[in-house]
């Protein structure tokens, strides 16, 4: 089969994206992957064929300094104004590109995806990173997790969040919908109400070591387990970085991804002068704006990156953004963690970790200071029950065959709409 992946948003929901590929490659399918220009390396490392997708959503997750203050609410309209000038190039461009295409695997941030395959009659499933469909057992992760919310508000909030991006992207689809595509347009509560929107399987890539499966989803909606990818088997660390790992304990990780660029001086000298204060070995990974290499004392080592999978393993605990994958990869290799919240869903995996007990209450980078980061390290790493509780959680997720699973539910669903197709 000639299989499209498409794929918006940061190198760690990529990275997914990139796993799945790899996988339908090696059964000996055709795949192309549409994502971010900055993602082009890790998909090419891989072996995928790639298109720049417009609509890169990481581009709001590095807008100024300033940012790390905003609410859910400010975040969502940033998301819709660059959802909206990039949503034409997007429907032309994959227009183009599935014309040839046998199936479709896509992430809801590739807003185009359901109405290009509705109108080209192309079968695909998209691909959650979050168990985000409507349920009574638990609230949208994208509302406040402190919200006393029962079963009926429950339900409602993935409602409410449902409309809340579909209500600024509506005029820019329906556009393209009834210009370009020759189909009709979709009403206030498409969301909700299109039948070949909700007949649209989903894939939900989180551990149910973390959230048990919801009883009232419906049959198309199928959680997977966790996409773990590949060990990276020919990785070969720095000389400096396999010498520090070896000159002490293991040491903590400190990184944010792509957002460490929003860790201002002011959050990073609150880093720093709290490990020098409590004499923590720490690695930090990834860009903080106001580090200089040569301040750093021999207890605290800066590296650009590493396979968080080889990297994991050999550290004690990790304090990070909590994006769906790093948050993942910290239990699977069975570390505690301490979450520091930026936007969006990381305050929903921060809750998660702590309600779970493998590590303290999360962060928020806005409250982040020298004070509250050091109550908040030290519950860390003297906190035996979180590393107990990790252990326990990365003991069932070890036996997870997400991709194994991902890939069943996609191939029987492609070969029933096969023989739907053939017996019309």
């Amino acid at each position: 089969m000639r299989i499209a992946l498409l794929c918006l948003g940061s190198e760690g929901d990529v990275r997914i994206f990139v796993t799945l590929g790899v996988a339908l490659k090696a059964d000996g399918h055709d795949v192309m992957i549409a994502s971010n220009p900055a993602t082009e390396k890790l998909c090419l490392e891989n072996g995928l064929r790639f298109l720049p997708l417009a609509g890169d959503l990481t581009t709001v997750l590095n807008i100024d300094k300033t940012s790390v203050g905003f609410g859910k609410l400010r975040i969502i309209k940033l998301l819709a104004r660059i959802l909206n000038e990039a949503i034409n190039e997007q429907f032309a461009f994959l227009q183009r590109e599935l014309l040839n295409v046998d199936a479709v695997l896509y992430h809801p941030a590739v807003f185009a995806a359901p109405h290009l395959m509705e109108a080209l009659n192309i079968p695909g499933m998209c691909v959650l990173f979050l168990p985000e469909v409507p349920t009574r057992h638990h609230a949208s992760c994208l509302f406040p997790a402190n919200m006393p919310l029962k079963k009926w508000s429950n339900l409602i909030s993935h409602y409410l969040m449902a409309q809340l991006f579909w209500t600024p992207v509506r005029r820019a689809i329906n556009r393209n919908r009834t210009t370009l595509l020759g189909l009709h347009k979709l009403g206030h509560l498409a969301p909700l109400s299109y039948q070949p929107f909700q007949q649209i399987p989903k894939l939900i890539t989180t551990s149910p070591a973390m959230i048990p499966l919801p009883p009232d989803w419906p049959s198309n909606v199928h959680m997977t387990g966790y996409l773990h990818s590949p060990k990276v088997e020919d990785y070969a660390p720095p000389v400096f970085l396999q010498q520090f790992l070896e000159a002490g304990n293991p040491p903590i990780f400190i990184g944010f991804g792509s957002l460490g660029k929003r860790c201002d001086e002011k959050m990073f000298s609150a880093i720093f002068t709290t490990l020098c204060k409590l004499k923590v070995r720490a690695i930090l990974g990834g860009p903080f704006p106001g580090l200089k290499k040569e301040m750093l004392p021999d207890h605290i080592l800066w590296i650009e990156r590493a396979p968080y999978d080889w990297l994991f393993p050999r550290v004690c605990a990790v304090v990070h953004h909590g994006g769906t994958g790093t948050t993942h990869c910290c239990l699977k290799e069975g570390k505690p963690s301490l979450i520091v919240p930026f936007l969006l869903d990381q305050f929903y995996w921060g809750d998660m970790i702590w309600r779970l007990g493998a590590g303290p209450k999360p962060l928020p980078a806005k409250k982040f200071t020298e004070q509250t980061f050091t109550a908040s390290l030290q519950k860390l790493i003297h906190t035996p029950s979180y590393q107990k509780r990790a252990m326990e959680l990365s003991s069932k997720m070890q036996k997870e065959e997400g991709v194994k699973n991902a890939l069943e539910h996609f191939y029987q669903y492609v070969r029933e709409r096969q023989i739907h197709s053939e017996s019309l």
